[in-house]
This record gives C-alpha cells, sequence and structure tokens, in this order.
C-alpha cells in the first residue's frame, strides 16, 4: 500500500482550516440536512489462501478461490451540508451457492458451505473543490473507520467442517468525486485505502487443537459508485455499485478476499 500518500491526504484534510472551504465557491447550500437510505441487491465473495515461505514472505494467492454469492442489505445516514457530512452505515451480507472457481472449470461445493458478514463504518468527508472547473463538480477528501464481523463455513470430504470467525477494526483515507449535471440528478465516485487490526478465530472439526485464536493486519482498497435521481423534494431512487479488495496476515490464515454488490434502494431526506 502506499502509505505515504495515504498519510498526506490524511493530513490534508486535518489541516484544511474552513475558510478555505469558503473560499471554494458560495453558491453551494450551507444548511444543514439528514438523509437516509436503505437499499438491497445481490453480492458476491471471493477467497484465496495466500502461501507463504519457511520465513514468513508472502509469495502468492492461490490460483483456487472458494466464490459465493447472495442478499445484501444496507441502512445508511448522511447528516451535513454541501461541503462537508458525517455518513454512518450498517450492512448484512449473505452468501451461500459457493463454487471452487480454477482457471479452467468450477467445482460445487456443498449446500452448507456459507458466509455472513456484519459490518458498520462511519466517515467524515470535506469537499475541498466546489464547481471545480465544470458547475456541479465537486472533488473532496476524507476519513473513515469501521468495524466488521465475519464467519466462513467450509466442509470437505469425508466429513470435515472449517469454520473461520474474523473480526475486523479498520480505518483508511478516502477521496471522492460528485456531478451534479442536473438539479435532480447526482453522480458520486469514492475511493478508500487503509488497513484493518484482525482478530479470527478458526475451528477445525479433525484437528488435534479444535479452535485456535490469532491476531493479526490487513488492508482494504474500496471503490463506490452511486447515481441518484430524485423524484420529489424530499425522496431519492437510487443504484450503487461496491467493489472491495482485501488482505488478511494472520499467523495461521492468510488470505485474499474481495466483495461485490449491486443495489437499488430509495432515500429519504429533511
Amino acid at each position: 500500500m502506499r502509505w505515504h500518500a495515504s498519510a498526506l491526504i490524511a493530513l490534508l484534510v486535518l489541516a484544511v482550516p474552513a475558510s478555505a472551504q469558503d473560499a471554494a465557491g458560495t453558491s453551494a447550500p450551507s444548511s444543514s440536512t439528514v438523509t437516509w437510505r436503505f437499499a438491497a441487491g445481490k453480492g458476491s465473495l471471493w477467497i484465496r489462501d495466500v502461501a507463504s515461505s519457511r520465513f514468513g514472505r508472502r509469495v502468492d494467492a492461490s490460483p483456487v478461490s472458494w466464490e459465493g454469492h447472495g442478499l445484501v442489505f444496507t441502512a445508511e445516514r448522511d447528516r451535513g451540508t454541501a461541503r462537508r457530512g458525517h455518513h454512518l452505515e450498517v450492512s448484512f451480507e449473505q452468501s451461500g451457492s459457493a463454487v471452487f472457481r480454477t482457471p479452467l472449470a468450477e467445482f460445487p461445493r456443498p449446500a452448507d458451505d456459507r458466509a455472513i458478514r456484519v459490518g458498520g463504518r462511519y466517515e467524515y468527508r470535506r469537499y475541498l473543490f466546489v464547481d471545480l472547473g465544470v458547475r456541479g463538480f465537486d472533488v473532496g477528501f476524507g476519513l473513515q473507520g469501521g468495524a466488521e464481523f465475519a464467519s466462513v463455513t467450509q466442509h470437505f470430504d469425508p466429513s470435515l467442517e472449517v469454520r473461520v470467525r474474523e473480526a475486523n477494526l479498520t480505518t483508511g483515507v478516502v477521496v471522492a468525486a460528485r456531478l451534479r449535471p442536473l438539479r435532480r440528478i447526482q453522480v458520486e465516485v469514492a475511493w478508500a485505502n487503509g488497513g484493518a487490526l484482525v482478530r479470527t478465530t478458526q475451528r477445525h472439526s479433525a484437528a488435534a487443537e479444535e479452535t485456535v485464536h490469532d491476531w493479526g493486519v490487513g488492508w482494504l482498497t474500496d471503490l463506490t459508485a452511486r447515481a441518484d435521481v430524485r423524484v420529489s423534494n424530499r425522496m431519492t431512487l437510487f443504484v450503487s455499485y461496491f467493489d472491495t479488495g482485501r488482505g488478511r496476515f494472520v499467523l495461521l490464515d492468510a488470505s485474499a478476499s474481495g466483495r461485490r454488490r449491486w443495489m437499488v434502494g430509495v432515500s429519504h431526506g429533511r
């Protein structure tokens, strides 16, 4: 990860005074608003083991991935002005219908293979550049933090079960851009990069030590896109896309993973 670039962005977000925002453009509204968003959609998950050498150096990810898909639900709350905002989000994801995917083929997994994830995230964002070059085009920066719990259960012949439970505390920096070509339409894209503190619990039904606990670290890179269409003064319909790549490095269970989700929803503001 580009930690030096991330730290520089974080310092910029915290150091730029409010007066610089006021000078960026006076046409944006300054009144505070609260918006609630609720969405549902389809999500997918993939996980690959990461090999390591005898000296602990990570070598490569396995070409075989465990993949599943299922339903996703999110609830969000935004509070702020056109220049700055506070964002809260909680989400629930369930993945099943799993397969082992190789470069040549895919192999269905038992019906009991599944994954569940519950997460929450807070983000503070400031749009430092308003009407940048084009009216309605804004660029901002932010900081985010979150907490997640995930559980993945896999089965292997003849009757083995492996369950990995993972708790994450995450933090990162955000770069965002939005475009408002018309009064009722807004498109927003955000990129986040950061790290995580990881706590894992692995349970193997046939191991001598059935349950193993471990600590580790990880990284994350998120991409979010959303398009809003306002249908009334207070109600908006939207579609969104989310893609994340993550790494988890602990002593006995290093892995790379990724998630995607496509959502449709409705928001209500006041």
